[in-house]
C-alpha cells in the first residue's frame, strides 16, 4: 500500500528521486544512436567531448533555473504558478506549445524505433504495423497512472546503464588509440556545431522543459536541484561512453559514414568465448524499452496540460481522441533521412521553447519576489 498522499490531480506525489531518474530516461532516446555520426562529421578525433561538455553546462544551467522556478511554488501545477508569474493566458499558450510538441516528438519517436526495427530485425514487416504495434503499448500505459509511468523509468533505467558500460567494456579489446588523434585541431566553427546537436541530446530535444510541469509533482522538493543535475550528468555519462567507443573503435571516417553507428558497435564487438552471440539484439531490446520510457512521457505531458486547464476532461477520451492524430504524424515522413531533418527541426523548437519559457519565468520570479520584499 502506497504511503504517498494525492496531489492535486489526484495522482500519487513524486520523490526527488523519481526525478532523477527520469531525467536521463526520458532524453536519451533515438537521436543518441546517431549522435556519434553528426559530431564526428564536424570535430577530429575525440573533440567532441569539447562540444558535448558545453551542451553538458548549458543544460545544467537550464535544470538548476527550471528547479528553483518549481521549488518557490512547491507543489503548484505549472498552470498555477505561470499564471502568478506570466498571466494565465499566456500560461495556457506555452501548455499548448509544450503539447505540440510532445505530440510531435511522440509520433516520430514511434517511427524512428519502427524504421530501425525494420532495418535491423523486421525487414519483412511493414513499418506501419511496426509502428501501430508499438503505440498501442504506449497508449495502454499512458492511459494509466502518471505515478506508475515514474515507476517504469526507475524499473529500466538500470538496464540501460548496464548496456552502455557492457558495450564499452567489451569494446575495449577493439580500440585503436590512433582514432583518437589528431587531437584538439577542430577549429573554432567545428565545436559550435558539435555543440549543437550535442547540447540538443542531452536536453532530450526540449524534453527538458517537461520538467516545469513535473517537478510541481514532487511532494517534498528541498533537494530536487541537486538531483535533477545528478540526473542530467548521468544522461552525459551515457552519451560520452557511447562516444568515446565509436571514435576509438570505428575512427571519424567510419563513424560518419554510419547511420547508426552505436547500433553498429552493438553489432562488432564479441563477447569472449562466444557464449552469447548476436549481441546487438539485446540493445535492441533495451533501446526499445528506452524509446518507449521516452514516447509515455511525451505523450502524457500532452494529456497533463489539458488536465491542468480542464480539470473534468476524461483521460481515456482523451487519448483516443489524440492518438489518431499522432499515428497520422508518424507516418508522414518518408525515409529515415527525412525523419532525421524533421527530427532536427523538433528539437530546435523544444529547446528554443524551453529556454524562452524558463528564462522568462525565472526573471519574472525574480522580479515579483523582489517587488514582494520592497513592500514587506
Amino acid at each position: 500500500m502506497s504511503s504517498y498522499t494525492k496531489n492535486q490531480l489526484g495522482e500519487e506525489y513524486l520523490t526527488s528521486r523519481d526525478i532523477m531518474i527520469s531525467i536521463p530516461s526520458i532524453i536519451i532516446a533515438v537521436n543518441v544512436l546517431y549522435l556519434p555520426r553528426k559530431i564526428a562529421q564536424t570535430t577530429n578525433g575525440l573533440d567532441g567531448i569539447v562540444g558535448l561538455t558545453i551542451g553538458l553546462f548549458l543544460v545544467i544551467i537550464l535544470v538548476y533555473m527550471i528547479s528553483t522556478i518549481t521549488k518557490n511554488f512547491p507543489n503548484q501545477l505549472f498552470i498555477d504558478y505561470a499564471s502568478q508569474l506570466i498571466t494565465k493566458p499566456l500560461s495556457i499558450l506555452f501548455i499548448i506549445l509544450f503539447g505540440f510538441h510532445g505530440m510531435l516528438v511522440t509520433a516520430f519517436e514511434i517511427r524512428a524505433i519502427a524504421e530501425i526495427s525494420h532495418l535491423y530485425l523486421f525487414n519483412k514487416t511493414p513499418i506501419e504495423v511496426i509502428a501501430l504495434t508499438f503505440f498501442l503499448v504506449v497508449i495502454y500505459a499512458v492511459s494509466g497512472s502518471r505515478y506508475a509511468l515514474f515507476r517504469l523509468q526507475l524499473l529500466f533505467f538500470p538496464l540501460l546503464i548496464i548496456i552502455s558500460l557492457f558495450i564499452s567494456i567489451v569494446g575495449v579489446g577493439f580500440i585503436n588509440i590512433q582514432h583518437s588523434l589528431p587531437i584538439l585541431e577542430t577549429d573554432f566553427q567545428g565545436h559550435v556545431s558539435s555543440s549543437i546537436p550535442s547540447t540538443l541530446s542531452i536536453a532530450g530535444s526540449g524534453i527538458i522543459g517537461y520538467f516545469l510541469f513535473y517537478i510541481s509533482l514532487v511532494k517534498n522538493p528541498k533537494d530536487v536541484t541537486k538531483k535533477s543535475v545528478i540526473g542530467v550528468l548521468w544522461a552525459y555519462f551515457i552519451i560520452l561512453i557511447l562516444f568515446l567507443s565509436c571514435i576509438l573503435i570505428f575512427g571519424k571516417h567510419v563513424t560518419t559514414n554510419l547511420i547508426f553507428p552505436v547500433i553498429e558497435l552493438a553489432r562488432s564487438v564479441e563477447i569472449p568465448g562466444e557464449f552469447f552471440t548476436r549481441f546487438e539484439s539485446l540493445l535492441f531490446i533495451i533501446w526499445i524499452i528506452t524509446v518507449f520510457n521516452t514516447s509515455i512521457i511525451t505523450f502524457d505531458i500532452i494529456i497533463f496540460g489539458i488536465q491542468s486547464i480542464f480539470k473534468k476532461v476524461n483521460k481515456i477520451k482523451l487519448i483516443l481522441f489524440l492518438s489518431p492524430f499522432i499515428y497520422l504524424l508518424s507516418s508522414l515522413p518518408n525515409n529515415f533521412p527525412e525523419l532525421e531533418l524533421v527530427v532536427g527541426y523538433i528539437g530546435y523548437y523544444g529547446f528554443s521553447l524551453t529556454i524562452i519559457i524558463t528564462f522568462l519565468l525565472f526573471i519574472m520570479m525574480k522580479i515579483k519576489g523582489r517587488k514582494r520584499g520592497e513592500s514587506h
